[in-house]
């Protein structure tokens, strides 16, 4: 759940949200929330982007049944791609 100290992570400005999910390390739920949240959103007609910006262990691509991107953020940060 988000709560009143995460609401400084959202805001809704030119009709469009952003979230911020963060939390203690190890498996607490943040990326089925996330994913549960993007099917949310989607179902109900909204576009959604999800960045997955996890460097440890990247979880999204494997929830919604697809394959790394040779193309990632860690390879965008890192120069190796100059764009996603």
């Amino acid at each position: 759940m988000l709560g009143a100290r995460d609401s400084k992570f959202m805001s809704n400005t030119e009709s469009v949200l952003r979230v911020a999910v963060a939390g203690a390390s190890g498996p607490s739920g943040k990326s089925t929330l996330v994913a549960n949240l993007a099917v949310a959103l989607g179902s109900a007609g909204k576009r959604v982007v999800i960045l997955d910006a996890d460097p440890v262990a990247p979880l999204q691509h494997r929830l919604f049944g697809l394959d790394m991107p040779e193309e990632n953020l860690e390879a965008f940060l890192q120069g190796k791609v100059d764009e996603l």
